[in-house]
């Protein structure tokens, strides 16, 4: 589990009447980039106002959970033997899906080809609910380890 993910969960923790943290009854607020899936959907959107997770473009890691892995294998062990791709044919539980908590800030960068043959980059900012289906299944591109390092968020910071 990454920083994120535990910093999350403590935050939950904290927050419960019996370990109330702060004396004066302020809410504790959480901010994780790159937050994993630790959470139902059920249990992260009661904490839209206290937890936001920030997600960089193909971030592997808010994608990556049990059910995404075991989608990813179906559909290579599928496609391998030949046949059809069917989604709904996999072993997954969705009533078991995790996902990041709390308010989604899904970052990613838009290309537009301008007349000149240069290639504009713009950053586009979604708020996605909590177990959206953009964050249900892993997104192979060549960008879905990079996109997890600091200096990719650490770059969202100064814009």
């Amino acid at each position: 589990m990454s920083g994120a993910g535990v910093a999350a969960l403590l935050g939950i923790l904290w927050q419960s009447r019996e370990l109330a943290l702060l004396e004066n009854g302020d809410p504790i607020r959480v901010y994780g980039f790159g937050t994993p899936c630790v959470i139902s959907p059920n249990i992260g959107n009661r904490y839209v106002e206290r937890i936001t997770s920030v997600v960089m473009g193909d971030d592997m890691v808010p994608r990556f959970s049990l059910q995404s892995f075991q989608r990813l294998r179906d559909s290579c062990i599928s496609i391998w033997a030949g046949g059809e791709l069917n989604p709904e044919t996999t072993c997954v539980d969705h009533e078991q899906q995790l996902t990041p908590p709390g308010k989604i800030l899904w970052m990613h960068y838009n290309t537009t080809s301008l007349a000149n043959n240069e290639i504009a980059h713009h950053l586009q900012v979604i708020e996605c609910s909590n177990g959206d289906i953009i964050f249900k299944d892993l997104v192979v591109s060549p960008s879905m380890f990079t996109n997890h390092l600091p200096q990719h968020y650490y770059m969202l910071a100064d814009r």
